[in-house]
């Protein structure tokens, strides 16, 4: 599966104003997120690195306890079972 339309895959709103779409690779999970205004998380950790990218708006983010706002361009690999929120 070289091209992946994320327009196309099925939504899953995993918390609250969390709209995500996933596909996977053998060796990874993507995906892609919608955001509703106000919807947040709890500090967690990934037992793996995370890669994100904000394409749209702004996300208030957490890592190892330095919070930071992402704006459109501005991504992130957050090391494994660094806390993030």
């Amino acid at each position: 599966m070289p091209f992946v339309d994320t327009s196309n895959l099925r939504v899953i709103e995993r918390l609250p104003g969390w709209h995500g779409r996933y596909f996977h690779s053998p060796s990874m999970t993507f995906a892609h997120y919608d955001f509703a205004r106000g919807s947040s998380i709890h500090e967690h950790f990934h037992p793996e690195e995370e890669v994100y990218e904000v394409i749209e708006g702004e996300l208030e983010v957490a890592i190892d306890g330095v919070t930071q706002i992402a704006r459109p361009g501005m991504g992130d690999c957050t090391g494994q079972r660094s806390p993030l929120s």
